[in-house]
């Protein structure tokens, strides 16, 4: 976990940083930091308080630090957000497909009347559709079928916004002013993050804190995972109705082929063969494209939580915002890399 590679997380990095570094007694090099409640500034080891870096006066949150790290925010926050990516490609792609079938249908000098037979979607679709209610619960496909906004849409939680509020929070916090960590709070739209939060401002253990995030959190990633399984089932079962409706078109045919005329062989192979074509295209064109859209996604959201959980450990650690930024922005860079489960920040704390 990305917290053990981190060479700033060290103990006795709790002291709000006050002036530059000066000579301590003993010769080393130190800072004058303040505790909350008190005046008087005391030395502090500069690799204790800055974990290996040399500080100035502006860096103290009070004194321009902290307004210095949230002016940096933007920018990560951007790096942030072009790891996740956007979901506006899906949408793309759909009406990229719609429109090659019309194309073809086009240079193929057919009518496009011919792409559309209502009995045979409605028997494609309704017919996947009853096939999967029987096979999963009414609530989870209805769940589903409300997710599909977040799919075609770029509804991705703003980092950087959510990582300025926790550095507010983890600021307030370090110098003891919770009624300002409470009002901080307010602003934090994410629930993992908010509730997280709230249990450090609450004084809960720290254990006690990691445990029910990562219940949240494995709870989160069952329902996504149930979710792209029913679009996975959907996907497996368009096919197979399709080819329902062509044998019943070919059943059409036969049962009238000694009396029936060339229109109606033409309109019953018409729907033997448009039934097969629509349970192709739903099966391969949305329903399993959107499932691996929606397991991609539920990786970007795990990355999401585990860095969350990271920085709620990092706040009841009372942590510097500078040192909870950058470790949270290696900490995405490297699960983007490499998706880890949640339950690994136990280990790691």
């Amino acid at each position: 976990m990305c917290r053990c590679q981190n060479p700033r997380r060290r103990a006795g990095d709790t002291a709000p940083i006050q002036s530059p570094a000066t000579p301590t007694g003993d010769g080393r090099q130190g800072v004058a930091a303040v505790r909350p409640g008190s005046s008087a500034p005391r030395q502090v080891p500069v690799a204790a308080a800055t974990s290996g870096r040399a500080l100035t006066a502006r860096q103290h949150p009070g004194g321009g630090r902290y307004e210095t790290c949230c002016a940096q925010v933007k920018a990560k926050g951007a790096v942030m957000n072009r790891i996740l990516g956007t979901h506006k490609s899906t949408l793309v792609g759909l009406l990229g497909g719609l429109l090659v079938l019309v194309l073809g249908a086009l240079f193929s000098h057919q009518h496009l009347g011919m792409l559309f037979n209502i009995p045979g979607l409605l028997m494609v679709f309704g017919g996947t559709l009853a096939a999967t209610l029987v096979s999963r619960p009414v609530g989870d496909v209805v769940r589903v079928a409300k997710s599909m906004r977040t799919l075609l849409h770029d509804d991705d939680i703003n980092l950087d916004t959510e990582l300025k509020q926790l550095l507010e929070v983890a600021h307030w916090y370090r110098n003891g002013n919770l009624g300002a960590c409470e009002r901080a709070l307010e602003q934090i739209h994410h629930p993992l993050l908010r509730n997280g939060a709230q249990m450090v401002i609450d004084r809960e253990p720290l254990d006690e804190i990691i445990k029910v995030m990562q219940w949240r959190v494995a709870g989160a990633r069952n329902r996504e995972q149930s979710d792209a399984q029913i679009l996975r089932t959907m996907a497996s079962f368009a096919p197979a109705f399709g080819m329902l409706g062509t044998l019943l078109g070919l059943t059409q045919i036969l049962g009238n082929l000694g009396h029936a005329g060339l229109g109606q062989i033409g309109a019953g192979m018409s729907f033997a063969l448009i039934t097969t074509l629509y349970g192709i295209v739903l099966a391969n064109m949305i329903f399993k494209p959107l499932a691996m859209k929606m397991e991609r996604c539920a990786q970007q959201r795990a990355v999401i939580m585990n860095v969350i959980q990271e920085g709620v450990v990092l706040l009841h650690e009372r942590r510097h915002p500078l040192i909870i930024r950058d470790t949270l922005t290696a900490c995405m860079v490297q699960q983007q890399s490499t998706p880890r489960p949640a339950s690994t920040l136990a280990h790691a704390a």
